[in-house]
């Protein structure tokens, strides 16, 4: 596990690309919510002709207190991954442009190695990615500091989606279509996907589509629980089952990708 650490070490210290936009994956977390944050919180302290808006000030501000803003936050940030995907795309894709991946072949790292390598690489990855959600949360939140299961969702969700980002850039060598792909197929395909079988009555399939599949176990702030009290508490009693069917998913994921990676042109 040390070689393969040291081996992706050895290709990334250098690449100034790489650590410009890890660099900017901490700023956008950490800024994100904390615009999200302030908003909430400008709301709450506005003046009306009836004077401060005391009824609606505990629902605005809870989501950003502790225990709740881990929730809060993973719920917003969520929609960053794109961003952390670009890294991992890019990465891949160095892998292809310098010929890299044929040169550790002939030196003797076989196919298994190399997927191995770039495996424990995006668990590393999401270690750092989930520790910017914990700084994220450490500048923005009040009270005292508790200690939630949302921070283990959190980086489920991402090593799940960092893994499908990293398996469309194994098989689409251009970084610049393997992102788009990625990014239209999050933004775009999948929300047309959910929207269709819902609209024709296929609703049980949605929770084991590719991205909602991670994405059902990060609950929204608690106070959307107000506008609809039963889809809340079904999305709640569901997630020890969206656990399982994630990291299911993620280990066929990557059973196929050690595969049929075997069989691939180099």
């Amino acid at each position: 596990m040390l070689r393969f650490l040291q081996l992706e070490w050895f290709k990334i210290r250098s690449n100034r690309a790489f650590w410009i936009i890890l660099f900017l994956n901490l700023l956008a977390f950490v800024g994100f919510l904390q615009v999200i944050a302030n908003t909430y919180r400008n709301v709450t302290s506005s003046e009306e002709k009836n004077g401060k808006i005391e009824i609606l000030r505990p629902f605005f501000e809870k989501p950003f207190s502790y225990p709740e803003i881990w929730q809060t936050s993973a719920f917003f940030l969520s929609f960053l991954v794109p961003l952390s995907a670009i890294l991992v795309i890019l990465n891949i894709n160095n892998e292809w442009s310098s010929k890299m991946l044929r040169q550790h072949i002939i030196e003797g790292l076989n196919r298994k190695e190399f997927l191995l390598s770039k495996l424990i690489w995006l668990l590393v990855l999401t270690l750092i990615f989930t520790f910017f959600y914990v700084l994220a949360n450490l500048f923005v939140a009040s009270g005292e500091w508790e200690f939630s299961n949302t921070i283990f969702y959190f980086a489920i969700l991402l090593f799940t989606q960092l893994s499908i980002a990293f398996v469309v850039a194994l098989w689409i060598k251009r970084s610049v279509l393997a992102v788009t792909i990625f990014i239209a197929y999050m933004l775009i395909a999948e929300p047309l996907l959910i929207w269709f079988l819902k609209k024709n009555g296929l609703d049980s399939i949605v929770p084991f589509l590719p991205l909602e599949v991670s994405d059902r176990l990060i609950l929204p702030p608690e106070v959307f629980k107000f506008f609809s009290p039963e889809e809340y508490k079904k999305r709640t009693d569901a997630i020890q089952e969206q656990i399982f069917y994630t990291m299911l998913e993620s280990t066929l994921l990557w059973v196929f990708t050690f595969w049929r990676f075997e069989k691939k042109d180099l």
